[in-house]
């Protein structure tokens, strides 16, 4: 019972009435002949097994609680601590989502994770979500909000951030800031009604004492950040690096078909520059699917195609 506790939290009381009734229907439907229907007997027999349980909490979610399946799309490749600046921003990530947990005098905290598109900004904020493992726990992204007017996509935004001043612990990532307020280079332009909504969730303290919230973002475009102020609603940024050493590439690469340490070196080389994890990953998928064996010419030219070269005559 404590396991299934633990797997209902934020369930309202009639969600929890449905998962009984779920797990109900498993457990009977073991008992039902499909192809004889008069021939359904022993009901008096039924058990509720954990298994029943399990299969009902498949179906069975709840309208507040931790949307699992959007975080694991984001860190499909893992976590790779490529370098020691690596590591030390994931050391400091890591405090500050313990500190949201155990400290009372930290209600509201929020995190900017930035560096160029390919750097992994949206893994690690998935990561560190994942990591908390907060009662609520929720990912705002643009793709989610593809076809919705201005108004409607900041109720909703709005109507998300009430739910998770409802939780205890909850954790909201923003990722791709700009994306979220139609941000282009072009003009600039962007929704100002919606970056008038960022900072003020970004202020917005738990209303419930003992409540904690944890928000992190992600951008790209540090430069719009800051001529727009957001960057400073928010109590920490912090760069994400690039791989830009020999010892990066082997450490990222390490252990992948086709990849020994002398052909890493040699791509590495004939890159001449930083490169984001997972555009490297990215890359070396494609090249590894479009050439079966890899060597260091294919690679690169496999980078040129990937937009990694901004003018084709650099390599």
């Amino acid at each position: 019972m404590q396991h299934l506790a633990s797997r209902t939290r934020n369930f309202s009381g009639a969600e929890l009435e449905g998962l009984v009734k779920a797990a109900s229907s498993n457990a009977m439907s073991r008992k039902v002949d499909l192809q004889n229907l008069t021939n359904c007997t022993g009901f008096e027999d039924i058990r509720v097994t954990p298994a029943d349980f399990e299969n009902a909490l498949a179906d069975v979610h709840p309208s507040l609680g931790q949307d699992k399946s959007a975080l694991d799309n984001c860190i499909e490749h893992g976590i790779i601590e490529y370098s020691d600046a690596f590591k030390n921003v994931q050391r400091k990530c890591t405090k500050l989502v313990a500190q949201v947990r155990g400290s009372e005098n930290t209600p509201l905290l929020s995190l900017l994770l930035v560096g160029p598109s390919g750097c992994g900004k949206t893994a690690m904020s998935a990561h560190l979500a994942r990591m908390a493992d907060f009662p609520f726990c929720r990912r705002i992204a643009s793709e989610d909000y593809a076809g919705n007017s201005e108004h409607q996509k900041i109720a909703r935004i709005t109507e998300l951030f009430d739910d998770a001043q409802k939780s205890t612990l909850s954790v909201v990532v923003l990722d791709d800031l700009e994306h979220l307020m139609d941000f282009t280079c072009i003009g600039p332009r962007f929704s100002n009604s919606i970056l008038q909504l960022f900072f003020s969730l970004l202020k917005r303290r738990p209303a419930k004492h003992g409540h904690r919230m944890l928000i992190i973002g992600t951008t790209s475009e540090i430069g719009f950040m800051r001529s727009s102020k957001l960057m400073r609603a928010f109590n920490v940024a912090l760069e994400l690096p690039l791989l830009s050493e020999p010892s990066h590439f082997q450490a990222a690469l390490h252990g992948l078909p086709g990849f020994s340490p002398g052909l890493v070196d040699e791509v590495c080389a004939g890159l001449g520059r930083s490169v984001g994890i997972r555009t490297l990953l990215e890359v070396v998928e494609m090249s590894t699917h479009q050439n079966g064996a890899n060597d260091a010419k294919q690679v690169i030219e496999c980078f040129r195609d990937a937009g990694v070269f901004d003018d084709p005559s650099d390599f």
